[in-house]
C-alpha cells in the first residue's frame, strides 16, 4: 500500500518526530510511505493519506494543512484519509485546577481543531487521533513524550485495518 503523510508543522520538534514514529512503523511493516510539508507533498496516487497538523496560537492554519486540503480535496478525497493534531500538554500546574477547567474550555479544546480541519475534508476521516507535542526539546521530558510512540504505532494499525479489504 502506498501512504502519503501530510504534515504541517512550523517546527522540526514534536510533529515531525510523530510521523518519523509513523513512517518507520508503516514502511517496517513494507508499506511505501511518502511524508512532505504540504507545500512540497505532490504525489496524489496514495491508497491512504494521514493529514497531520501542529496547532499554533489556537490555529492549524500557520502549517499550511487547511489550505492544502482545499485545494486538493478532490484528489485526496478519492480515498481513505485520517487525521492527527498535535496539541502541545497545558502549562499550568495541576494546583490550578479551576484556572486550568477554564484555559481548556476557552482556548485548548482540542475537538474544536480537529473539526475545524476535518470540516475541510470532503469524506470524514476514517481515523482521528490527538497527539501531545513540544516546542522546545527542554520540554519534552516534561510532557512525557516518548511514552506515546506505541499510541502512534497503534493508532496507525488501526488505520490499516480499516482500509483492508474484507475478509482479508
Amino acid at each position: 500500500m502506498k501512504i502519503g503523510i501530510v504534515f504541517g508543522t512550523n517546527r522540526k520538534a514534536a510533529t515531525a518526530e510523530i510521523v518519523a514514529w509513523m513512517s518507520e512503523h508503516l514502511g517496517s511493516l513494507g508499506h511505501e510511505v511518502i511524508c512532505e510539508k504540504p507545500a512540497d507533498f505532490d504525489r496524489f496516487d496514495c491508497d491512504l493519506y494521514i493529514l497531520g497538523t501542529a496547532v499554533y496560537m489556537f490555529s492549524a492554519k500557520r502549517t499550511g494543512l487547511p489550505a492544502f486540503i482545499r485545494e486538493h480535496s478532490g484528489r485526496i478525497g478519492a480515498g481513505p484519509t485520517a487525521l492527527f493534531i498535535v496539541c502541545g500538554s497545558d502549562p499550568l500546574d495541576a494546583g490550578e485546577k479551576g484556572l486550568k477547567r477554564v484555559m481548556k474550555r476557552l482556548f485548548l479544546n482540542r475537538e474544536k481543531y480537529m473539526a475545524s480541519v476535518a470540516r475541510l475534508l470532503p469524506t470524514a476521516p476514517i481515523g482521528t487521533a490527538f497527539f501531545k507535542g513540544y516546542q522546545e526539546p527542554d520540554d519534552r521530558a516534561k510532557v512525557d513524550f516518548e511514552s506515546q510512540k506505541d499510541r502512534v504505532t497503534e493508532w496507525c494499525d488501526s488505520l490499516l485495518a480499516a482500509t483492508a479489504p474484507a475478509g482479508a
